[in-house]
């Protein structure tokens, strides 16, 4: 019966998987998923199969985009590589961008699992796994697309890749969560699966990757009380030596990612310009994302246990009052009942009689365990405003320099699953006891009240969830919602644009500026909020200006140019001043200009710094009379077959012999870039220079903007008239070789236990024979179980 059980309980979850990735429109109709920062994710994706990954390391150098950067060092590695490696192993079957919809797809459907993985690992319970897989892929009307990493996230926003490391992130703290319970070498297996998934995670969303460290460390940290408050010591100190090995084997499987970001981050990548710090209003958002009586099923999850036992100790109940007031610390600062510098005090000192109630029962640890951490995610979703304790002395997080790099408003994605995974555990909890009333009560009452509570509980989880996927997905087909790109009427408009850009050939040594449609035409009628410009590279080659917004990049105020705005000032002040533009647009190599803000059109086309090349509605394209390469030399040198591609920049020098020139290249002079000349020069150095910027640009941002943008500067003095340079993008660093090592040691511990049952195999093998030969011709009337082991 048992094993019957666990079999439906697989196919249950399995079923509501495939039931969620039904419900969203993927490969079964074909096209790109719409929403905001897809086209960035599924470029930076397509860069990384076409060029990074070939090329031997998955973080590369993309010089298409923001003057040359490296999007997977900056953004989001572990979803790309998701996508790249999805696209090698599906490329006979399926093109790029069904890939890539599949792909967001999964992360959304493969919550399922994973949430049913945490709920059975805390647990034990196969209904808590269902009812937490349905909760996790109900699309509840209330439900945020900007805090709560559930489906109308990932499509219309297109911040899948938190969702991503939400799901990797569940996932490895299940498997944690089963290795802090299992013994030998099945432990050691299952700590690197969770550790691999502890890395995924990290790499697809650094906030989640935090998230799940913490949650993992409140695992660890109230799973050692409660055996050490057992008198099991050993056990204890065991749980809390995994957890710590665990955190840093997954960091060491990071480090390739991790070593180069941090050395880089400060000088490249440092801009203060985007750390989701929403405020003490998040909490708020959080707890009316999903049917209020949720909240109220995860809060009594603690007193579930005294309730079952029939507990009537006062100190017990005293407890879990205490820890239900001050696990509402996040919920009465929003409401102004206790001073906002007291929430992250009042929160912590929750984990204490939290940790006491954990101890003193015996039933699912989940149901206190789980509870303990929302208030703990939504108060660290708050910011670090909050970030304050007072007891014993202040301490203040706030004002530290790490501080400013982090999202704190993700910690909301993570808290909004816990509640659901928490909530869907005390349902189950209330079912399970009901069920067992139901099964060995004897009197008729008892039989009718189990039955109204099965009944009430399948009316309060398990149909919002059905009805919320209904209603808002496209599972049923009244309900189509979730277009693709293609489906948009401007997408034909905007196909012919591009598609005569490549006609053009404008030519690999200049810039096209493009300005980014997704705050223009956004009605989700005409079109959608997308950074479709983004892709042009893919089909041109040309490489653009625009495209992106908040990168936090190092030249993200000269490449920004979303809400009409172009070098993050106003469009209006640049048609007012078109030399000016004109200056800029030379400084910075640009030759081309694609607008459809009608201001700027009709200035252009009055002056005659410009000449209009093409009309494509919405769009028009200006091309400079004079033109402006990106890579140019000195003293009458000239720069011929010029190729830019990421990784990769390539050019011949026609100047003569044994004179010293110098090349200016407006690309970032980023680390990993080395420089080859053929034949070999007589002298060659590598230098930064400092762009001139406009100074309207520099007063927008408040400081010097050109004076931090480092672009390459040449100075070589060629041996032969023709001089081919290479300037090649390589990535590496001590990281590689830990991330290599951590990962050997990660497949040798899931080799361990097939391994293991390999040998134990064979040593049954020898012992048979040996026995045969010691029983010799009498076999036959031996007992049948010594028969049985030839």
């Amino acid at each position: 019966m048992s094993h019957l059980t666990r079999v439906s309980c697989v196919l249950a979850i399995g079923a509501i998987f495939l039931l969620a990735l039904a419900a969203v429109r993927t490969v079964i109709v074909g096209g790109e998923v719409a929403g905001w920062d897809h086209s960035f994710h599924y470029t930076n994706a397509y860069l990384t199969y076409l060029y990074f990954l070939p090329e031997g390391h998955p973080v590369g150098y993309d010089s298409w985009h923001m003057y040359g950067w490296c999007p997977n060092l900056y953004y989001n590695p572990g979803t790309t590589l998701f996508v790249a490696l999805a696209q090698r192993w599906l490329a006979p079957l399926l093109g790029p961008k069904s890939v890539y919809s599949l792909c967001v797809a999964l992360s959304y459907a493969l919550m399922a699992p994973a949430a049913a993985g945490l709920a059975h690992a805390l647990t034990g319970s196969q209904l808590a796994a269902v009812t937490a897989a349905l909760a996790s892929v109900a699309v509840f009307d209330e439900e945020n697309a900007w805090t709560d990493a559930g489906w109308r996230q990932v499509y219309y926003v297109g911040m899948w890749p938190q969702r991503w490391g939400l799901v990797t992130g569940f996932a490895s703290a299940a498997l944690l969560a089963y290795a802090l319970g299992a013994r030998g070498a099945r432990r050691y297996a299952l700590l690197a699966l969770s550790s691999i998934l502890m890395a995924w995670s990290l790499l697809s969303h650094v906030m989640m990757g935090v998230a799940t460290a913490i949650f993992a460390a409140l695992i660890g940290l109230l799973g050692a009380f409660r055996a050490a408050a057992l008198g099991r010591g050993g056990e204890s100190a065991r749980t809390l030596a995994l957890v710590a090995a665990w955190l840093l084997w997954a960091l060491a499987l990071s480090a390739f990612w991790a070593v180069p970001l941090l050395a880089t981050n400060a000088e490249y990548h440092g801009l203060r310009t985007l750390t989701w710090e929403v405020g003490v209003g998040v909490v708020w958002a959080v707890l009316r994302s999903y049917p209020p009586y949720l909240n109220l099923l995860a809060a009594a999850g603690p007193a579930l246990p005294l309730v079952r036992q029939g507990e009537r100790s006062p100190r017990l109940w005293l407890l879990y009052a205490l820890w239900a007031f001050l696990a509402a610390a996040p919920a009465l600062s929003f409401a102004r009942l206790i001073p906002l510098e007291w929430m992250g005090t009042l929160t912590l000192l929750s984990l204490i009689p939290a940790a006491l109630l954990l101890s003193s029962n015996g039933w699912w640890p989940g149901l206190t365990l789980l509870p303990a951490s929302v208030p703990l995610m939504l108060w660290l979703a708050t910011g670090p405003r909050t970030y304050v304790i007072l007891l014993p002395v202040r301490v203040d997080f706030s004002g530290l320099p790490l501080i400013e790099w982090f999202g704190y408003g993700k910690f909301a994605g993570y808290a909004r699953y816990l509640a659901l995974v928490s909530s869907s555990v005390s349902a189950s909890a209330l079912l399970s006891w009901a069920l067992e009333r139901l099964r060995g009560g004897a009197a008729g009452e008892r039989q009718v009240a189990a039955l109204t509570l099965v009944s009430l509980g399948f009316a309060c989880v398990y149909w919002p969830a059905l009805a919320g996927l209904a209603r808002n997905t496209d599972l049923l087909p009244a309900s189509r919602r979730f277009r693709f790109i293609e489906e948009f009427p401007l997408y034909a408009n905007i196909s012919r644009f591009v598609d005569s850009l490549s006609k053009l050939g404008l030519g690999g040594n200049t810039y096209l500026l493009v300005q980014d449609l997704s705050d223009n035409f956004a009605d989700w009628a005409t079109f959608c909020h997308n950074h479709f410009v983004y892709e042009i590279p893919l089909y041109t080659g040309i490489p653009i200006v625009g495209g992106i917004v908040w990168t936090r990049y190092v030249t993200q105020p000269i490449s920004t140019t979303e809400y009409s705005r172009l070098f993050t000032v106003d469009i209006g002040y640049w048609a007012r001043n078109v030399e000016e533009f004109h200056r800029q647009l030379e400084e910075l190599g640009i030759s081309y200009v694609a607008t459809f803000d009608r201001r700027l059109i009709e200035a252009l086309r009055s002056s005659p710094l410009f000449e209009e090349v093409l009309y494509e509605p919405p769009y028009a394209l200006f091309r400079t009379r004079a033109h402006h390469p990106i890579i140019t030399a000195s003293g009458g040198a000239a720069v011929e077959d010029v190729v830019i591609r990421p990784n990769l920049i390539r050019f011949t020098l026609r100047a003569a012999p044994l004179h010293e020139y110098e090349v200016r290249i407006r690309l970032v002079l980023f680390p990993g870039l080395r420089v080859r000349a053929i034949p070999e020069p007589v002298s060659l150095t590598v230098a930064r220079y400092n762009p001139w910027v406009a100074g309207e640009v520099s007063r927008a941002w408040g400081y010097p903007v050109g004076s931090r943008v480092p672009f390459i500067r040449l100075t070589l003095a060629p041996l032969s008239e023709r001089t081919v340079v290479e300037v090649r993008y390589e990535a590496g660093s001590w990281g590689d070789a830990v991330s290599a090592a951590a990962l050997v040691l990660a497949v040798a511990a899931l080799l361990l236990p097939p391994l293991k049952g390999l040998a134990a195999l064979a040593a049954l093998r020898l012992k048979a024979a040996a026995l045969r030969r010691s029983v010799g011709p009498s076999v036959a009337a031996a007992p049948a179980e010594l028969r049985s082991l030839g």
